[in-house]
């Protein structure tokens, strides 16, 4: 039995040598613009409001016209207070919706003791779980 060798790294791509931040490689380029410290624009409010209306419908959820609102209050609410910024925009969004039909199943799983619910309160996200969710997601950046 022969003895077994240590693995070797492999070699990085051609024009990838440099790391920006210990894990990725990076071209010349990315290390031109990473240096650059470029500003890049702030989302406005309807688009992570649309990212998340599309992640909501991905997964089946369907938000009323209150969630719908709310969603957008929220967002406009972030970036107000550079929380989208700071966290990311369409993490932001999808954080916030996942969060929401999680509330959502525990809503039902606390108000329902007897029967089953209903396919439309299965999928329904409402402005109250949306809220909750904002607020569950807020709570470690608030200060007081």
């Amino acid at each position: 039995m022969s003895p077994t060798l240590p693995r070797r790294p492999d070699p990085p791509a051609p024009g990838r040598t440099g790391r920006t931040d210990g894990r990725r490689p990076c071209g010349p380029a990315g290390r031109r613009a990473a240096g650059a410290g470029r500003d890049f624009p702030s989302y406005s409010a309807a688009e992570p409001t649309l990212i998340g209306q599309s992640v909501l419908a991905s997964q089946g959820d369907v938000p009323d016209n209150e969630a719908n609102a709310e969603l957008a209050a929220v967002f406009t609410r972030a970036l107000v207070d550079g929380l989208a910024d700071a966290r990311g925009n369409g993490r932001l969004a999808r954080e916030l919706c996942q969060k929401s039909a999680a509330l959502r199943d525990l809503r039902l799983y606390s108000a329902l003791t007897t029967g089953k619910p209903t396919r439309a309160e299965m999928v329904a996200v409402h402005a109250e779980d949306v809220v909750a969710a904002y607020e569950e997601l807020t709570a470690p950046h608030r200060v007081g």
